[in-house]
């Protein structure tokens, strides 16, 4: 019974440049297997990118069969950490003093 499960782990399918939106929709793949296919298939800055944004980088790559410049557009504002900070536009350190109304 033990046996019969590690069978499965190793028949995963691999990510590749010919497989179809509906082939990569219908796999489950690890963050790190979709940031090392995108740095291969040639998404800039594929490093940076989240699990989500690195699925819509790839399915577009997928769809045009090459990587699209638009499609960074879309995630430009985490790669910038925009949203990331309150109004107050200085980087949090320890010696800005956080006043709460």
């Amino acid at each position: 019974m033990i046996g019969e499960g590690t069978d499965v782990l190793k028949h995963r399918n691999k990510l590749s440049a010919s497989m179809t939106v509906e082939q990569f929709d219908n796999g489950y793949w690890y963050a790190t297997d979709l940031k090392a296919f995108a740095s291969e298939i040639g998404i800039p800055l594929s490093s940076l990118l989240r699990k989500d944004e690195l699925e819509e980088a790839i399915q577009a790559f997928l769809v045009a069969a090459r990587p699209l410049d638009g499609v960074l557009a879309s995630v430009s504002r985490s790669i910038r950490g925009v949203g990331s900070r309150s109004r107050d536009s200085r980087p949090m350190t320890w010696r800005n003093r956080i006043v709460v109304p």
